[in-house]
């Protein structure tokens, strides 16, 4: 440019080129289920296809509205959101829980007992090809086992995951808690429809200061509504 603002010369030029769409595993149906479910609750939910590693849902609790973002926080609203108790910003699907497990972390490592041992990658580009994050985190017998004692843990009525039974399918599943700091429970729940070959699902909840709400039957609960919604929806 000149001292009038005209251009005088090129000496450098590349063309712009349209981007690529991108798809995601994210399943909407999935992902508005699981957060209806969990939205009054300070915890997280993951779901994934057992079989291949796509991740449906990642859902964290409390949320804020990322739309906010678009014409900027004023500063007194960013402070406001930064010190909000019910810690809005962390991302608790991939936060450090119960003995350094994350739930993100806790879903793909059972996603090895429907694939010989071998633990899967959690993809989220639609279409990725199927990846072993692990191999033999459980051998194929211990996998079994393992499935077979999950699936005991729904059906017998003493099972701590017996909340997770259904008529239409079947599930397996496993239950646990920690201790929070505050005296805090955070309960936990992993559950699979391993025999549902067409879509099998696995679905892991966490849910702070569950102590006196009914521990890991109230997480369950919430877990499950949603899982049964997204069934119901998907047509299954």
């Amino acid at each position: 440019l000149d001292e009038n603002g005209d251009l005088k010369d090129t000496v450098a030029e590349q063309k712009a080129r349209n981007g690529q769409d991108i798809r995601t595993t994210i399943d909407i149906e999935a992902q508005r289920s699981a957060y209806n479910q969990l939205k009054k609750d300070a915890g997280s939910a993951v779901i994934i296809n057992s079989h291949t590693g796509e991740v449906l849902a990642m859902v964290s609790t409390p949320a804020y509205d990322s739309n906010d973002f678009v014409m900027g926080y004023t500063s007194s609203a960013w402070k406001a959101l930064n010190e909000d108790e019910a810690r809005p910003l962390e991302n608790r699907y991939q936060s450090t829980w119960e003995q350094g497990k994350t739930p993100l972390e806790l879903c793909t490592r059972y996603t090895a007992l429907l694939n010989g041992g071998d633990c899967l990658e959690p993809q989220l580009l639609l279409g990725a090809e199927k990846k072993v994050q692990k191999e033999q985190v459980f051998s194929p017998e211990e996998a079994e086992q393992l499935l077979t004692e999950m699936y005991q843990n729904v059906e017998e009525p003493d099972g701590s995951a017996h909340e997770a039974q259904r008529k239409d399918w079947r599930m397996a599943g496993l239950t646990g808690s920690a201790s929070m700091s505050g005296g805090k429970d955070l309960g936990w729940f992993v559950g699979l429809s391993a025999e549902d070959t067409d879509r099998p699902l696995l679905l892991t909840v966490m849910i702070e200061d569950v102590k006196e709400r009914g521990g890991s039957t109230y997480v369950i609960s919430r877990g499950m509504k949603g899982f049964d919604v997204y069934r119901n929806e998907d047509g299954q």
